[in-house]
């Protein structure tokens, strides 16, 4: 499980073939990739934009193995895809979070996320959401990517979501 940051300068656009709306991707450098190792300012404050903070309960009862819930998720400015597999730009290795499940996308101080046709779903606030139709995601509304109890997450903006995210960060560390 990996999930890194990086700048849009450092970003690749890349063809994505079968995309009808969103055929061009950032994808980042091959050494980024974790949800769990969230990158933080040297004051320990977040980076600027939003974060998804866990809310799952991480019950894996509905699941033939254990699996960890993920950790808080940095959103700078870009587009994202989020999938369970690379080589989606965010990693969630859930096994009902499709292998590309969704795009985020960040600009203008707002958050979008797109179902790419995933076979779950994805929720906000417990509303299915019309695959291939960008939705706004208002801060502090919960985004689920296919499975309520491992990738529920909270949309929060770093001036509060920093200090949750440390929390969330912590609490998955000792329960790990």
């Amino acid at each position: 499980m990996t999930f890194g940051l990086w700048s849009a300068s450092q970003s690749l656009v890349e063809e994505r073939p079968g995309n009808q709306n969103l055929n061009q991707v950032k994808v980042p450098p091959a050494s980024v990739t974790t949800v769990d190792q969230m990158r933080y300012a040297s004051d320990g404050e977040a980076k600027n934009g939003f974060v998804l903070i866990p809310k799952g309960d991480g019950s894996c009862d509905h699941l033939s193995k254990r699996v960890s819930l993920p950790g808080p998720i940095q959103l700078e400015k870009g587009l994202y895809e989020l999938g369970r597999e690379e080589p989606a730009d965010i990693v969630v290795p859930i096994p009902t979070v499709s292998s590309r499940h969704a795009m985020i996308r960040t600009e203008d101080g707002r958050v979008t996320v797109t179902d790419l046709n995933s076979t779950n779903g994805t929720y906000l606030n417990e509303t299915e959401l019309e695959p291939m139709k960008s939705t706004d995601v208002p801060v502090g509304a919960e985004v689920t990517f296919g499975d309520v109890f491992l990738a529920k997450f909270q949309l929060q903006s770093d001036n509060e979501g920093s200090n949750a995210a440390k929390e969330a960060s912590a609490a998955g560390s000792a329960a790990a």
